[in-house]
């Protein structure tokens, strides 16, 4: 076998197998890249789970460095490293291995000792683009520091306006000392925005997916969005912490029903730890609790946690109990509010403290090579008495998906898709400061409660640098009324009971107190340069009622988009 196909099969083995060589720190890979979508394509036509691809898609650059494992190399190349014509994968995921390579090549060393990432014969003016990806970066013993341009371009064709999404920024992220990994993206966005999202962000005060924004004038708005974490290893690769500023998600679909990324981004510290077939994940959340006035405001804050614990009973089967709790600023401060034991302030809520606390279920199953399963759920209260009927009184929420990789034997074609079940009031609380909300927006399903979706992905790739997209999401939601408490709404202070209609009403397949959603989006996108895209399609949106006299709501809007080192964050709600 020569010298340069035993790199690449070494490459893809250190992909897919989890045994560090290194104690360094690493950084996360953004949940929207392509580098995030591919890890979970290899995952699972490798057939067996990575620790990395626990329900919280915080897969790291340290992905990129492990021991070749040969039974992993030999299910993905039957034929050899250089025949792909028995392989799982193909000249295409080869490609986009060496992409992976190039882009966080810092985990990986050459033959010289130096990191993988390609170098370049020219630097800009001796110090810029020394590599292909970054525009200014340091490599040394005790310092790994990479700075890059973030441009967001997007303009968008409605009926009576060009709306635009305008974000110009920086990001730097690096490695201190072999120990600590740093990540900050910072930048000035402005939003012109479609009617839809300005209705929503007027009713709820707060612009979806976002925190502060400043309304230059109608449909118009100026912020500074800012991301940023520390990461420390505190023993081993068995154990770390984060803290910072950022989005998080738990779970393994498109959507979570326990802690979602569309929404605003929280102040946090997470605690991660992995022993064997065991993994702990404590996230610790500080939010801005429901607030019901506008301009500018010292806001209320809450606290939120969320306990997972997950055990892989094989190399396909992962089972995980979860709790989520949200924690008023209005009590005083008590030490156990802190400790990351799962299952402690649901027991804490029993006995009369000031938590709302509920326990859960997730799992996931490599039910075959290139197609998984996966699921999620929760109960909040059951009227034991009426079990199984439709009274609000029974507060639940379930998730059930499956991921299909190379679908129908077509390769590079993926499909993903979920349906998702929420129970009026499944995230509303009795008092004031327990919602499950954070700056006016839901912290997890955006579409709130009493609804039922399903929502399926698409991509195809047929060149390396051309990808093809399709999202789509068909709801049944619960319609809000003023004088009456419907559940789908989780801002929703459930005190007064007598507000709530007969329980007959209360739910999504009543006519009357219901209406159905369409929301989609279809895109390609090339890879004109490392980490420059140029983008086109369009986004769908139908809102419609099945009673007469009631107009539907029907807008296409086109777009096209320029983005470098950009996320592509997509909102779908």
């Amino acid at each position: 076998m020569c010298k340069k196909n035993y790199k690449l099969l070494s490459i893809i083995a250190l992909l897919l197998s989890f045994q560090l060589k290194v104690n360094a720190q690493s950084n996360y890979i953004s949940s929207f890249s392509l580098e995030s979508a591919d890890l979970q394509r290899w995952e699972a036509l490798q057939g067996g789970l990575n620790y990395s691809s626990l329900p919280n898609k915080s897969w790291t650059e340290k992905a990129i460095h492990f021991d070749v494992r040969n039974s992993s190399a030999n299910a993905l190349f039957p034929g050899g490293p250089s025949d792909v014509s028995g392989s799982v994968l193909t000249s295409i995921d080869l490609a986009n291995i060496q992409r992976l390579k190039s882009l966080h090549g810092i985990w990986y060393e050459n033959s010289s000792g130096m990191p993988a990432t390609p170098m370049r014969e020219k630097p800009i003016l001796r110090y810029f683009y020394k590599t292909k990806n970054n525009f200014f970066d340091v490599y040394s013993d005790n310092l790994y520091l990479a700075v890059n341009p973030v441009l967001g371009l997007e303009a968008h064709l409605h009926k009576d306006h060009i709306g635009y999404k305008n974000f110009r920024g920086i990001e730097a992220k690096g490695i201190l000392f072999n120990k600590i990994g740093f990540y900050t993206k910072f930048g000035d966005n402005q939003l012109y925005l479609d009617d839809y999202t300005q209705d929503i962000t007027t009713k709820e005060r707060s612009l979806y997916g976002h925190d502060y924004a400043r309304n230059l004038e109608t449909n118009k708005y100026d912020l500074f969005e800012a991301t940023a974490y520390v990461n420390i290893a505190l023993y081993k690769n068995m154990l770390n912490v984060t803290a910072g500023y950022d989005r998080h998600f738990v779970g393994y679909g498109l959507r979570s029903l326990v802690l979602d990324e569309e929404g605003a981004a929280q102040s946090f510290i997470n605690l991660q730890g992995r022993w064997k077939r065991w993994s702990y994940d404590f996230l610790y959340l500080e939010l801005i609790d429901d607030y019901y006035t506008s301009g500018d405001q010292i806001l209320p804050k809450k606290y939120g946690q969320i306990h997972q614990l997950n055990y892989d009973i094989n190399h396909k089967v992962r089972v995980g109990l979860f709790e989520k709790s949200i924690l008023a600023s209005n009590t005083a401060f008590n030490p156990l509010s802190i400790v990351p034991i799962p299952g402690l302030q649901s027991i804490r809520q029993s006995t009369g403290s000031n938590i709302q606390s509920e326990m859960g279920l997730q799992a996931k199953a490599l039910v075959a090579k290139g197609f998984t399963l996966y699921t999620q759920a929760f109960i909040k209260d059951v009227d034991w008495n009426n079990l199984g009927k439709n009274t609000y009184k029974n507060q639940w929420a379930a998730q059930l998906g499956f991921q299909y990789y190379n679908v129908f034997t077509i390769r590079n074609l993926d499909l993903q898709a979920e349906v998702n079940v929420v129970r009026p009031f499944a995230y509303s609380s009795k008092q004031p400061g327990y919602n499950y909300t954070h700056y006016n927006q839901p912290l997890a399903h955006p579409l709130g409660s009493n609804f039922i979706e399903a929502i399926g992905k698409m991509r195809y790739q047929p060149h390396p640098k051309i990808n093809l997209f399709a999202i789509g999401s068909l709801a049944k939601r619960g319609e809000e009324r003023s004088s009456i408490y419907n559940g789908e709404n989780p801002k929703t202070i459930l005190n007064d009971e007598t507000k709530v209609p007969h329980h007959s009403l209360v739910g999504i397949w009543k006519n009357s107190h219901s209406y159905h959603q369409f929301n989609g989006r279809a895109w390609i996108q090339y890879e004109w340069s490392p980490s420059i895209f140029i983008l086109g399609g369009a986004n769908y949106r139908h809102h419609w009622k099945n009673d007469i006299g009631t107009p539907a709501i029907q807008t296409i809007a086109p777009f096209i988009g320029l983005h470098w080192h950009f996320s592509n964050r997509i909102l779908m709600y």
